[in-house]
């Protein structure tokens, strides 16, 4: 039995209400995306998830038993969400990704670094349903790109005061490679 003319024409309707909003969301992450570049933040990050976006909803992972059939290996494939430089240009973006993990049966083990499958796209040009879930992530995304300035700000303030411990009370830490080489007559000059 074909579909009926009502139900195709609803479907049509919603569509395009479905396109519509899909459009001011991209507009929104280039918004956020303008927000970020004027800020100059020039971090990347990418979300620490396990759970990664599934597009495929629900698309089996893939496992293998050991020999003792008490443990397993296996993966997890999906999407994730970062900031970082696609081309020249800092975007909102996401690339797929495998996370490995083994299991005693009970509790999946995730190993600590995805496999990247693929290279970053603009979070605008991934597939409608990566960006309808990113879209409820962006909090954490912004959360984790502010823990990351803080670490190299707190890295950067720890380098500068070592590097100062040297130099005179009140002096600034500008020495050049010139000043470095007449205190250290084996450095050479670059």
């Amino acid at each position: 039995m074909a579909p009926s003319n009502t139900s195709v024409e609803a479907l049509a309707a919603k569509a395009s209400k479905l396109n519509a909003k899909t459009d001011e969301l991209n507009a929104a992450f280039e918004y956020l995306e303008a927000r970020l570049a004027a800020a100059n933040v020039g971090v990347s990050v990418w979300l620490p998830l396990r759970e990664l976006l599934d597009i495929d909803h629900g698309r089996p992972s893939e496992s293998t038993a050991s020999d003792d059939d008490e443990t397993w290996t296996g993966s997890d494939d999906g999407w994730n969400i970062g900031y970082t430089k696609v081309g020249a240009k800092w975007r909102l973006a996401a690339r797929e990704e495998r996370w490995t993990y083994s299991t005693d049966g009970a509790e999946k083990t995730f190993n600590d670094v995805p496999i990247i499958v693929s290279a970053p796209v603009p979070l605008v040009s991934a597939p409608r349903a990566v960006r309808a879930e990113a879209a409820g992530l962006l909090d954490l995304l912004i959360e984790e790109l502010t823990k990351q300035v803080d670490f190299y700000l707190a890295n950067i303030e720890k380098a500068i005061s070592t590097a100062a411990k040297g130099a005179p009370d009140g002096a600034p830490v500008e020495a050049t490679s010139s000043d470095l080489s007449k205190q250290n007559p084996r450095r050479r000059p670059s």
